[in-house]
């Protein structure tokens, strides 16, 4: 958990303590309610995104009389129990796995993939709504002092289409052919055999192949906001007034995490991936927030102001593939109506 809400609501709450000792007379009109619709900035997302387990099995390096699985194949035991390091149990699914003249034959097996990350995607403004009530208390030092409680919807939209790259762990077997030609792919050898033998030790080779992951990521999220904390109504010169305020933030999120993608092997080799997960959160911080009141009458007046939001960081996905929605460090601007009474 991140604790940078900690300082400016210890701030916040000093501030508003202080006063209460030395409270002045009664306000008129000590309530106000402002509505605004309000523009988000800097609500980032981070996707990830990583090759599914093929469910192969090449078995150690090394060694005969081993069932071994392959992405493209199999060498397995025979009825005989491999007599003489050879098996007819085997197949294979290209022929180019068997060209002619090689004499071997290549099996290979993917063992998963780092992940390919991209960072700090935003979809710049979002736009939501609130409505705040504040309740002053008492007056001091030419400010109005009280506490002001609100509520806030932002829905959220992020998308990433960009291409993504990372790096594929892979194995790949040669076996010897014994010198016979083997059957045209694909070819399915059996337990029971009988059928072309060769050889069941193979010869590994491990390297590392790119991948790339080409497709979409979508993050969406309901946040819904609520905010309490001390407010300070700073007079300006009629008919203008500062409000400045902050306080804990606690906001409660449902998101959708969506990917569809096709991550291809630089040999060629493909593999299609798509999910979805939901997600339901409650996040805690706290907030900063500054506005400017414009009063047009003895009830009614306008505002705009700007607010600064510390919070948690939302994580969500499946096995392969992770999403972020990161709320600390989120920016919010509005304009509004207010009415005193």
């Amino acid at each position: 958990m991140k604790s940078r809400a900690s300082t400016p609501l210890c701030l916040l709450a000093v501030t508003a303590v202080l006063p209460l000792a030395k409270a002045g007379e009664p306000i008129e009109q000590p309530n106000r309610i402002t509505f605004a619709p309000r523009l988000g900035f800097n609500v980032k997302a981070s996707f990830q995104s990583s090759l599914a387990g093929t469910g192969a099995n090449p078995g150690p390096a090394t060694g005969g009389g081993l069932d071994r699985v392959y992405d493209d194949g199999y060498v397995k035991v025979d009825s005989s129990g491999n007599g003489g390091g050879q098996t007819w149990n085997w197949g294979y699914q290209r022929d180019r796995q068997a060209p002619p003249g090689a004499g071997t034959l290549a099996l290979s097996a993917m063992s998963g993939s780092n992940p390919a990350v991209v960072n700090d995607v935003k979809d710049d403004p979002l736009v939501g709504g609130e409505v705040t009530y504040t309740r002053y208390l008492f007056e001091f030092g030419r400010a109005n002092w009280g506490v002001e409680l609100g509520a806030t919807y932002t829905p959220v939209s992020i998308s990433d289409d960009s291409t993504l790259s990372a790096n594929a762990h892979l194995v790949r077997d040669l076996y010897n052919l014994g010198g016979i030609t083997p059957p045209a792919a694909p070819y399915q050898g059996t337990f029971g055999g009988p059928g072309p033998v060769i050889s069941d030790s193979p010869t590994r080779t491990a390297s590392t192949e790119a991948v790339t992951f080409t497709g979409n990521r979508k993050l969406e999220s309901s946040v819904f906001g609520i905010r309490l904390g001390p407010n300070l109504d700073i007079p300006m010169g009629n008919p203008l007034s500062l409000q400045i305020s902050g306080g804990l933030y606690l906001q409660y999120a449902d998101t959708d995490f969506t990917y569809s993608e096709t991550a291809t092997l630089a040999g060629g080799a493909s593999q299609t991936q798509s999910g979805s997960v939901s997600q339901q959160d409650w996040v805690v911080g706290g907030y900063v927030r500054g506005q400017l009141l414009v009063a047009l009458s003895r009830t009614v007046g306008i505002f705009a102001g700007a607010e600064y939001v510390f919070a948690d960081s939302i994580n969500l996905g499946t096995p392969t593939h992770q999403a972020t929605l990161d709320l600390d460090g989120s920016a919010y601007g509005m304009a509004g109506l207010a009415f005193k009474f």
